[in-house]
């Protein structure tokens, strides 16, 4: 199964990669364009404006046609978009391409996780971790890489980098054989998706998941520069350890999602989010922030696997509709949380990010646990 969910995973590497680079480039792109950091990051929003509000139609609009196709020519797009990105010379060309990203990047990740849930679905969990790993492996590996480029070459080649690996990625889903799309699936879903009161609640768990997740992390390592007192070297392993901790949360998360259930595992992403939070207010030893920042990573990324396949299990003949809301949820949160944080840093100060996150962390939990006391009720039940 692994196998041949691998093209799936480097698509999403680069994807992310490319999703979250803009910040890791902001003095080269500054030098370039003569842009402030405030200026720069302009094109961070552009991006997640444009996958928040096209994502849902692709979805819809997507949903009856061959599920590795549209992942080819999300590549495609993405592929497009990164070479613009790589040749351009001027401000709106780069915040063009993008937009041209973003649209690849909107076709390609909910349908990858759609494919993944239908290789093998008693095992759909593990699946759906593993190709999600994509984004534990972007902090882990290509957004360092991406600066490695840009320093050692030219911001440039950074971009050319994560074409080259969405060009494998689109090579390995070409040569792999998918199961085909559900009969059952119509276009139609989503009138039955948008009534469904439990689709919005688990939405809202999915937003505000990335909201708590990204108002502190956005931030985190000035916060454990200015606050923690570290040095830039011992934040950069701290992220590192946050990082690691990620992809094993991410493995984790969906095993233990096919083996208990999404409803038994669901809950524990937001609590151990909002305790590491409230944590780091008051611990400040090196050692027990690399503790608190593993137990963070390990639950920042177990979180996608038990919610998509609770999504799925409310959806399961319109997938494809379902996820692409989900991708536009966790996206939409992702962008909240980074304005809100930014907004706290300018107005009160980082010190009162951990408090403020752990408080949406708080509202994350409370959205899970209708749906996980339902499913707990009804699994004890007697027939």
């Amino acid at each position: 199964m692994y196998l041949k969910l691998s093209g799936l995973l480097l698509g999403n590497l680069a994807i992310c990669s490319n999703a979250l680079v803009i910040t890791a480039l902001l003095i080269p792109l500054g030098h370039q364009f003569h842009l402030t950091n405030a200026q720069a990051t302009s094109f961070a929003f552009v991006y997640g404006l444009t996958y928040a509000s096209v994502a849902p139609f692709i979805g819809v609009l997507t949903a009856p046609f061959a599920r590795h196709r549209i992942a080819l020519g999300g590549l495609a797009i993405f592929v497009f978009g990164c070479i613009m990105s790589a040749c351009a010379d001027s401000t709106l060309v780069l915040g063009a391409s993008r937009v041209v990203t973003a649209l690849g990047a909107l076709m390609f990740t909910p349908t990858a996780s759609d494919l993944a849930a239908s290789v093998e679905p008693a095992r759909r969990g593990q699946a759906i971790s593993y190709v999600y790993l994509g984004l534990g492996g972007a902090t882990l590996i290509g957004i360092p890489g991406a600066m490695w480029l840009a320093t050692y070459y030219s911001w440039r080649v950074s971009f050319l980098g994560f074409a080259a690996v969405a060009l494998l990625a689109g090579a390995l889903v070409m040569a792999t054989r998918w199961p085909p799309r559900d009969a059952a699936a119509k276009r139609g879903e989503w009138k039955v998706i948008v009534r469904d009161p439990r689709v919005a609640s688990g939405l809202s768990s999915t937003f505000l998941q990335a909201t708590a997740q990204y108002t502190l992390y956005t931030f985190a390592s000035a916060y454990l520069i200015l606050i923690d007192g570290f040095s830039i070297a011992t934040a950069t392993s701290a992220l590192m350890v946050f990082g690691v901790a990620g992809i094993v949360g991410g493995i984790v998360g969906g095993i233990a999602t096919d083996r208990l259930g999404s409803h038994r595992v669901l809950w524990f992403s937001p609590t151990v989010l909002l305790v590491s939070h409230l944590a780091l207010l008051s611990v400040h030893r090196t050692g027990e922030v690399f503790l608190i920042l593993a137990a963070w990573g390990l639950a920042a990324y177990s979180f996608q696997a038990p919610q998509q396949t609770r999504l799925i299990n409310l959806a399961p003949n319109a997938r494809s509709v379902i996820l692409s809301f989900n991708s536009t949820a966790n996206y939409c949160g992702i962008a909240a949380g980074a304005a809100l944080g930014g907004l706290i840093v300018d107005h009160i100060g980082l010190h009162s990010l951990p408090w403020i996150s752990a408080t949406i962390g708080l509202a994350a939990l409370l959205s899970c646990l209708p749906m996980v006391l339902t499913s707990l009720s009804a699994s004890r039940r007697p027939a």
